[in-house]
């Protein structure tokens, strides 16, 4: 999944599930999940079902102010 918005090294995002919990990208080569680097603007997720629900919010590095939390579905 990608967000796409204006790249601005300024913000970063943080992916999450329901309950509010971060979720961590998918790595195919060692086949585990590991915390996402730079702008986490996008996630790579194994699916195990067919549809789901999280959550990614927008947060500004220098202030660290945080926009609400927008649903994605899938």
């Amino acid at each position: 999944m990608t967000v796409k918005d204006k790249v601005d090294a300024r913000y970063s995002y943080i992916w999450m599930n329901e309950e509010g919990n971060p979720i961590y990208e998918w790595d195919e080569f060692n086949g585990e999940y590991v915390r996402p680097t730079g702008m986490n603007n996008v996630l790579k997720m194994k699916l195990t079902t067919s549809s789901g629900k999280i959550y990614v919010q927008k947060i500004d590095k220098e202030t660290t102010g945080k926009s609400e939390k927008r649903i994605v579905t899938f």
